[in-house]
């Protein structure tokens, strides 16, 4: 997830398997999550197939979160993923 304002032009953001209509889209929302400890879910259809059988799929994912799931935070600057082999488990 990311986001880019620049002066003049249309925010820039991804985020992945998210459709456009239902993406986050201001800074002020971006900023939200990152501050606030929001978390920002949403609910849309989508077309689905199966065995060549096509029906409409209602979905539920989390859009932006502040909660990185794949990094464990060492000190205020060292960070290493999870499995590391330094990382002690408990």
């Amino acid at each position: 997830m990311y986001a880019i304002d620049v002066e003049n032009l249309e925010l820039k953001n991804a985020q992945k398997g998210i459709p456009r209509h239902k993406k986050v889209q201001t800074i002020d929302e971006f900023k939200n999550v990152l501050f606030n400890n929001y978390k920002h879910s949403l609910v849309f259809n989508r077309i689905g197939s199966k065995k060549l059988d096509v029906f409409n799929i209602k979905q539920e994912k989390v859009g932006l979160v502040n909660f990185d799931d794949k990094i464990y935070i060492l000190d205020e600057i060292n960070t290493l993923a999870f499995g590391h082999y330094k990382i002690k488990s408990h």
